[in-house]
């Protein structure tokens, strides 16, 4: 299957002499590291992967998805045929095939696995093994060489063409795997020099922005340096100017080295040559109006012509001429016009009435009209080919300042991240950090879309095992391409997050807010039954999306089915949560507070140990506040910090001692005297430890409010006053005199705050829960409930 994206602008380049060639595998010199790293054997970590630039219009479903689904082999394991059993390689790739059956997440399993499997020379059994883990795990670069390298060795190239096909379309943002691609093609002569520029166009599509992208664009250059085609390589400058990538300084030296090495005719086009010539005129002719101008303005301006002198009383007596037989003279061309009409030589103007011009006005015509230097409409600029080769580098400068520019701004985020390419360890968080601030750098670029898309698919590569990642890029691209962002769920709920359930999750709320209700339920089902069952954010989210719909029976049966499961269980972490949680909603959302009740009633029946219950149903008493919820309370209250008959059947002793002193209170806000006086006692007669120990308890708390400042504000001598009272009272220092100072009745009615230093740490986890309980956070169940 050929790969077919049209070349954009260039066919190709050439590289000076100093230029590295690219070396074996795809990596440019200067990568040995990383080279080292990603060829590494079977049982290391995957090879590095590297990103690019742009979205290839045909391919994109494919890209989006992730992998071809056509070509992903089931994990199953393989018979050994008779007389094998001999081979020891057959039974350690059959206990492999075992162990990713039982967990295809066991990423050092796999690679056992193939590494087993390559060393067998079995051309069906590398094929199973590969197309199985290359399924799970589509961004290793590496082993889809490995693949197309066994495929060329036992079957051909044709099919090892057809699985570098396959792995281009999988990983599309891999610099290394397009040099692999096309270096195979290169070696084994597979189509004609305009197949290889389509080849490298459709790899620069993706990957041509990338920072990493030097490797493929030296290939290309090289390329085109095989063809002696000048032009398509100084296009190919003029494109890698203009992008940020880390080595932009170098390809600027060596682009000044080769247009040194060409004449102008060479380095452009016909049309470019022509457009660039008019541009240089232009700019010469403004520049020799600019100056024609400039000296006009330095020329002195000429003095008036002197105004004669008004005639004296005198003369205008003897001037008695009328005024049609003036003998005012008009200077014109050297002729004298008389007074009469005449004009010297005998010519005679018609009827002498012909308009006279004064001095004023022949003056301003004269300076109306500028006469033209002689033949300068008719001159001609002249430019030479320097000239435009000239301005034809003036505009690659430009384009390398602007991208050299944008290359420092970038370089601080790319120097943070050492593992570029896909591995299942986690990252380090200063390269996740690192990836975090690059993305928000480039959401705030203007008009920096397909940059920004480069990006978040190298980031994609890196921390492909991050939902958080992945949910943001599609919040990012959600608001400009709805569909392009389904596919990009869809690659990460199939292949790259598939046991992730909150992705999944997120999934599902993607789909209901474009008017998918049906696939978002098929998700929160399959979140239910396959991924995490027992998910109390999912179920809670489940039920959620049912009231959304409209189908309340549906959101009460969900609840009902996952309480009725976990009241059967004998112990369980998440019946109270789901149980106080479906009577809130059945009291706010249903408006029936009495099956709300009945919830409760029945699972405080069921597990009447659960200290969350009884908190769960006495705060669903407070909420819902009816005329008889004070009488519910106390029955409450009373039934939980009675003794029960056997252990199993009521909460502990410190869980019932906390009960009735939140008892007290209660009833000292909401009762009468003497409903007060029975509860405290009540109290005093079911724990007499709680009165009889008040002082004791007191005293942590007490001395924990000292401060350090009060504590250093006594003098010497009260400090050892107090020391000699606490050593006579057998007590801490200073405990026996404010015991002896407070009031019996204040020690009394501090009793419920002074036993609470007193629990164990356990208790005290489980009021704080009590207090935020209407949270997810509240039981701690933000995880699997299992």
């Amino acid at each position: 299957m050929a790969m077919e994206v049209e070349a954009s602008g260039t066919n190709g380049s050439l590289l000076p002499q100093e230029v590295a060639e690219v070396v074996e595998g795809g990596m440019a010199e200067g990568d040995g590291s990383r080279k080292a790293d990603a060829m590494q054997g079977a049982e290391t970590a995957a090879p590095p992967q590297q990103n690019g630039a742009g979205i290839d219009a045909k391919d994109e479903n494919q890209a989006e998805a992730g992998y071809s689904a056509g070509y992903v082999g089931a994990v199953s394991g393989v018979a050994e045929t008779p007389g094998a059993a001999a081979n020891p390689l057959v039974q350690k790739y059959n206990d492999y095939w075992k162990a990713v059956r039982e967990d295809p997440g066991d990423f050092p399993t796999w690679t056992y696995l193939l590494s087993t499997v390559e060393k067998l020379e079995d051309l069906p059994r590398i094929r199973e093994a590969f197309d199985a883990f290359l399924g799970e795990y589509p961004l290793c670069y590496g082993y889809w060489k490995k693949y197309a390298d066994a495929e060329n060795k036992y079957a051909g190239t044709d099919t090892a063409y057809e699985v570098y096909n396959r792995g281009v379309q999988s990983v599309p943002y891999s610099v290394d795997l397009w040099c692999h691609c096309v270096a195979f093609h290169q070696e084994n002569g597979k189509g004609a020099s305009e197949e290889i520029r389509r080849l490298f166009e459709q790899g620069l599509a993706y990957v041509g922005t990338d920072y990493l992208s030097h490797a493929l664009w030296d290939k290309y250059l090289n390329f085109e340096a095989s063809q002696e085609n000048v032009l398509n390589q100084s296009q190919l400058y003029t494109r890698i100017l203009g992008y940020p990538i880390k080595e932009l300084n170098r390809y600027y030296q060596s682009f000044k080295d080769f247009a040194a090495q060409h004449s102008a005719t060479d380095l452009m086009s016909d049309e470019e040559l022509k457009q660039l010539k008019t541009q240089v005129e232009q700019k010469k002719q403004e520049s020799k109006m600019a100056g024609t101008s400039a000296s006009t303005a330095a020329t002195p301006a000429q003095p008036p012509p002197p105004q004669q002198e008004e005639p004296t009383g005198t003369e205008m007596e003897e001037d008695t001429t009328p005024p049609e037989q003036d003998a005012t003279a008009e200077i014109s061309g050297g002729e004298v016009v008389e007074g009469n009409g005449m004009v010297e030589g005998g010519t005679t103007k018609e009827g002498g009435e012909e308009a006279i011009k004064t001095d004023e006005t022949a003056q301003q015509e004269s300076m109306e009209v500028e006469p033209c230097p002689p033949g300068a409409e008719t001159e001609e600029i002249e430019v030479s080919l320097d000239e435009i080769k000239e301005a034809w580098i003036q505009l690659r400068n430009s384009l390398f300042e602007t991208a050299s520019e944008e290359l420092g701004k970038r370089r601080p985020f790319e120097e943070c991240i050492k593992r570029p390419y896909f591995h299942t360890k986690p990252l380090d968080s200063v390269q996740l950090q690192a990836w975090a601030k690059y993305l928000d750098y480039m959401e705030a670029l203007p008009d920096a879309s397909p940059e920004t898309v480069t990006v978040y698919e190298r980031c994609l590569v890196a921390c492909a095992c991050y939902p958080e990642f992945w949910k943001r890029y599609v919040r990012y691209m959600e608001k400009s391409d709805v569909e392009r962002a389904r596919g990009i769920l869809e690659r990460t709920t199939l292949v790259h997050c598939k046991s992730k359930a909150d992705l999944h999750l997120f999934a599902a709320h993607f789909d209901e807010r474009h008017g998918n209700a049906e696939s978002a339920r098929k998700r929160f089902k399959h979140v239910q039954t396959t991924l995490a069952p027992r998910m109390v954010s999912m179920i809670v989210q489940f039920v959620n999306f049912e009231r959304r719909q409209g189908n309340l029976e549906a959101a009460c049966s969900i609840y009902s089915e996952c309480i009725e499961e976990e009241l059967a269980k004998e112990s369980s972490e998440t019946c109270a949560f789901l149980c106080i949680q479906y009577a809130h909603f059945l009291s706010q959302v249903v408006a029936d507070h009495r099956r709300g009740r009945e919830v409760l009633d029945k699972a405080l029946a069921a597990k009447p140990a659960s200290k969350a219950l009884w908190e769960g149903a006495i705060h669903f008493e407070e909420c819902v506040w009816k005329e008889d919820s004070v009488a519910r309370i106390v029955e409450l209250y009373e039934k939980c910090i009675s003794k029960p008959k056997l252990p199993e059947e009521g909460m502990s002793q410190e869980d019932r001692e906390e009960m009735s002193l939140r008892f007290i209170d209660f009833v000292d806000m909401h009762c009468d005297a003497a409903k007060h006086a029975e509860a405290e006692g009540k109290h005093a007669t079911a724990f007499p430890s709680t009165m009889g120990c008040s002082e004791s308890r007191k005293r942590p708390a007490a001395s924990e409010l000292e401060t350090a400042p009060a504590k250093s504000g006594r003098t010497g001598m009260e400090a050892y006053a107090g020391m000699q009272t606490a050593m006579q009272a057998g007590q801490p220092g200073g405990t026996a005199v404010q015991a002896a100072a407070a009031p019996p009745n204040t020690m009394q009615a501090q009793s419920y705050y002074q036993a609470q230093p007193q629990q164990t740490a356990a208790a005290a986890q489980q009021y704080a829960q009590y207090a935020q309980y209407y949270g997810y956070s509240g039981y701690g169940y933000t995880g699997y409930g299992y």
